[in-house]
């Protein structure tokens, strides 16, 4: 049995809840996906698997929707709205992404809908969170929020402008808050039968990371910047596979011996510009310095380069890439891949448990849902026959 086996969610479609849904549907909640009849947006977001029909060849979709199950239904209309609400009587969560006040337009508020379902936990999902001057901003990527939240504002090299890290990573970050705060609503509902609505702005989550920064800020006066020059791309080391990545900073003499051993003259780094690199963790690496790390990763694979770094108490790590983790042994030793057959894409390894818990197993290998795949088993649960579905169908409600 999983933590939460018996308790049903219903997510509408959008980007910003997806992982956390995802993520319940590991811990054993039964995942409804809301889409309209044309299919959620994110079905028409890549990469996408060539010759396959688009509704189903996304890779981004098929990713972040496993474990669920997908029912169409456009509950921008009243008959829509109404079996929505059937829905709701017998859901505890609803995790939704539309701009505030747009389900209010259509009579399925937070306000209305815990009238139909006392306790009902609402996690809503925003740029800007539903109040304030900002409120009513749209942010149509995750760049857009990564900007503003303020972790791009020291990512890359000073004097190159700043970076976005790619892969959606601050939508799938706002999902991990978005994930505890339903734990937390959900567990005060189990002693109180209290529900809750979660206002949750993406903003908010990614200035939290930057405490550091806000605390430079006010006591320096002014922001702290970008990395400092080149210190990132210096870091990185070529060796025979690929890159490994390298701090010095106070590990010089270890450095210096290294070099030393493998028969480099370390008579040029006498000079006190370098003695810089025994006390501070990031420093500028000169074209020399550059060319004698690179010399020595040579003689290495970059795993190799990693552990004789270690052994010598150097801090280094292997640069991995998406075909190097899926052949990772270690990964492979822990069972972290799961193979997940989809009827569509085919057969894909996917990412499982980053957390392993005694007793079970988060993982469940069932794929994304094709669309509507789960209207027959859902709607039949209402009361509804196939007849009625067909006619549902036929007037674009489902």
């Amino acid at each position: 049995m999983k933590p939460y086996d018996g308790l049903r969610v219903l997510e509408l479609e959008g980007a910003a809840g997806m992982y956390c849904g995802k993520i319940l549907s590991f811990l054993g909640a039964e995942v409804i996906k809301i889409e309209s009849p044309e299919g959620d947006i994110c079905r028409k977001k890549g990469p996408f698997k060539p010759g396959v029909d688009d509704t189903e060849s996304s890779l981004y979709y098929a990713y972040f929707n496993t474990g669920k199950k997908s029912i169409t239904l456009d509950i921008s209309i009243p008959q829509g709205g109404e079996i929505f609400k059937e829905l709701v009587k017998e859901s505890y969560v609803i995790i939704e992404s539309f701009a505030p006040g747009q389900l209010k337009s259509w009579g399925l508020d937070y306000d209305t809908l815990k009238e139909i379902r006392p306790g009902l936990i609402m996690l809503s999902i925003t740029p800007f969170g539903q109040s304030g001057p900002h409120s009513g901003w749209n942010a149509s990527s995750d760049l857009i929020v990564d900007a503003m939240g303020g972790p791009m504002a020291d990512a890359g090299i000073e004097g190159k402008g700043p970076l976005h890290l790619g892969g959606d990573i601050m939508t799938a970050m706002a999902g991990m808050y978005g994930l505890l705060a339903i734990q937390a609503a959900y567990h005060n509902y189990l002693f109180t039968n209290e529900g809750t609505h979660i206002d949750l702005s993406q903003q908010e989550c990614f200035i939290t990371w930057k405490n550091q920064s806000l605390g430079f800020t006010q006591v320096d006066g002014k922001s702290p910047g970008l990395r400092k020059p080149d210190a990132v791309r210096q870091g990185l080391v070529r060796c025979k596979d690929g890159f490994a990545f390298v701090m010095i900073g106070g590990k010089w003499k270890e450095v210096l011996e290294w070099f030393s051993d493998t028969g480099q003259d370390i008579s040029v780094f006498d000079n006190p510009v370098y003695a810089q690199h025994a006390v501070e963790v990031l420093t500028r690496w000169d074209t020399v310095l550059l060319e004698r790390f690179n010399i020595l990763g040579s003689n290495y694979t970059k795993t190799e380069f990693m552990l004789e770094g270690q052994r010598r108490r150097i801090p280094v790590g292997v640069l991995e890439t998406p075909d190097t983790l899926l052949e990772n042994e270690h990964l492979k030793a822990r069972g972290y891949f799961r193979e997940v057959e989809h009827p569509v894409l085919g057969r894909l390894l996917y990412p499982g448990e980053p957390v392993k818990m005694s007793g079970y197993s988060q993982l469940t290998g069932v794929p994304a849902p094709l669309l509507g795949e789960h209207n027959k088993e859902v709607y039949s649960r209402l009361g509804y026959s196939l007849e009625q579905l067909e006619d549902f169908r036929q007037r674009n409600i489902i």
